[in-house]
Parts: C-alpha cells; structure tokens; sequence
C-alpha cells in the first residue's frame, strides 16, 4: 500500500505472494526429506527382517517322515491291537499323509486281508462307511467289541448291539 494513495502496489502484492509460496515450498521440502529419510529407514528394517527369516528358514525342505507300512492284518485274535498300534503310529509321524478321519480309515482297510475283511464288506454297501467308523472312540475301542470276526456272517452282522 501507498502512504498518499491508500492502494496496494500490484509489484508488492506479487512479490508478497511469492514470497509466501517460496516459504511454503521450502516448508514441503523439509517434510519430504524428513519422509523420504523416514522411508529408506524403513526399507532398511525390511531388507533385515527379510534377512532374518532366510536365516531361519531351513536350508533343506522339511519332508513328512513316513513310518514303515504295518503289516496286514488277517483277524486273528490278539493281533488287533499291536496292528492298531502300528497304524496310529503310521498317523501321527506321517500326518500331512492322513489328514482326516477318511484318509485313516482307508489306510487301515487297504491292510485288512481275510478274516478281518468281513467287517468293510459288510458295511461298504452302506451310505458311507466313514458315517459307520467313529474315530474319535478310537480303534482300540474296536478290538473291544463283541463282534467276532470267526464267527459272525455279513447277514448277522446289523443284528448285534456292538457299538463301533
């Protein structure tokens, strides 16, 4: 502004207006050197995590350790438990192999030869003969049924009162 006038100067005006957009540039130029050094810190921790974690990381892929394949199993009396025995072993080293109840229970009837296979063959005609297994009993609950494999009959079998 003029003293004589009482109008502003237009070459004052703009040179208060730069003035202030100069400040106001040097103000941005802080924040982002401050962000840019606040970011390559950043990217400093992440390339040490990552660092980190191929450090723990195992250099050979961890495998699933199979156990040996028990032996069939034919139904003779007093053998059911050291086969059930072999097979929860078989489970619990090889879990990734035997994920669920189905996987298990066609382990164990793929190893059932003779008498013992009567049992599957009676129920495989059912619905589904994983309804018919209930694993959380546990198989050794099988070998304490009343169900004899030497003498019951596949007709015989839904008759009995046996719980699985």
């Amino acid at each position: 502004m003029t003293e004589h006038s009482g109008h502003t100067n237009p070459a004052d005006a703009l040179r208060q207006t730069i003035a202030e957009q100069h400040s106001l540039i040097q103000s941005h130029e802080v924040v982002l050197r401050a962000l840019s050094e606040r970011q390559e810190e950043t990217n400093q921790r992440l390339d040490q995590l990552a660092s980190l974690l191929r450090d723990l990381q195992p250099t050979h892929p961890i495998h699933d350790v199979r156990a040996p394949t028990p032996e069939k199993f034919s139904g003779e009396q007093g053998g059911c438990g050291g086969f059930l025995l072999q097979c929860s072993l078989s489970f619990n080293r090889s879990p990734l192999a035997y994920p669920h109840d189905e996987a298990k229970i066609s382990f164990v009837l793929g190893l059932l030869t003779g008498k013992a296979l009567r049992w599957p063959n009676a129920v495989v005609h059912k619905p589904s003969l994983y309804a018919v297994v209930d694993l959380s009993v546990g198989w050794e609950a099988s070998c304490s049924t009343n169900i004899s494999l030497e003498e019951e009959s596949t007709d015989d079998f839904y008759s009995t009162d046996s719980v699985l």
